[in-house]
């Protein structure tokens, strides 16, 4: 009988949700990890980096649902270059974000220079690959494609500049259901904002688009989008 007790208590501990961690990252040490994708790596789902001002030099791949932002919340001090490869043939580089879980936040980050990889596809600042529910915010891109959404429904755009990128500014291709809020979208090459290929019930509202190549491009059956008052 005094079995019981004990059964219960291990089962209600066996239960109990897991606390969410916070980790650390600092580009001249003094935290847990010096490296995004090294913390990335060591997280768990749920988790929140946090991420010290300073220059990080990488390509961070997420493949779980977390919680990246810098500390200060201030793009200009925490900025992350897409780690360049190259050899005697081509130089190239991968997104800087490259993002393929739902759930995922991603704020207060300057992303710069993801330019082109070997077979000559555009890569991009922030890329979400079949993600759902994400939070993109904050963030300043440049010199690369700035944010690209392929195949991602459901997901938040806001208050994101995007400045001066080599080719289109934000980029949905068959993304649904997003909304696009808030952003200053400026000097980019081609398209400010394209829907691309049935992405459809999409809402973009309060954005400025201004001097790019085009500002908001619509084409290959995009269907229910809503546009409210933008500045184009």
């Amino acid at each position: 009988m005094k079995l019981i007790p004990i059964i219960f208590s291990l089962l209600a501990i066996a239960t109990m949700p897991v606390m969410a961690a916070t980790i650390t990252v600092d580009d001249s040490g003094g935290a847990n990890y010096t490296s995004i994708q090294e913390a990335v790596n060591n997280a768990v789902a749920g988790d929140k980096i946090l991420v010290y001002p300073g220059n990080y030099t990488e390509s961070v791949d997420v493949d779980k649902k977390l919680t990246i932002v810098s500390l200060s919340g201030n793009p200009a001090d925490t900025i992350v270059h897409a780690k360049v490869t190259s050899d005697s043939y081509y130089i190239e580089t991968d997104d800087v974000f490259d993002v393929t879980a739902d759930g995922v936040i991603i704020s207060g980050f300057s992303l710069i220079g993801a330019t082109i990889n070997e077979y000559g596809d555009d890569q991009a600042g922030i890329h979400l690959t079949g993600s759902q529910s994400c939070i993109i915010s904050n963030n300043y891109l440049s010199n690369n494609l700035g944010l690209f959404l392929t195949q991602s429904d459901n997901n938040m755009l806001i208050n994101n500049t995007v400045f001066q990128n080599n080719v289109k500014g934000i980029w949905l291709s068959g993304s649904s259901n997003n909304e696009l809020n808030g952003n200053n979208v400026t000097l980019n090459d081609q398209e400010g904002i394209l829907l691309y290929s049935r992405s459809n019930d999409n809402t973009l509202k309060n954005n400025t688009i201004t001097s790019n190549g085009f500002g908001i491009f619509l084409i290959a059956d995009c269907n229910n989008n809503v546009l409210e008052n933008n500045y184009a």
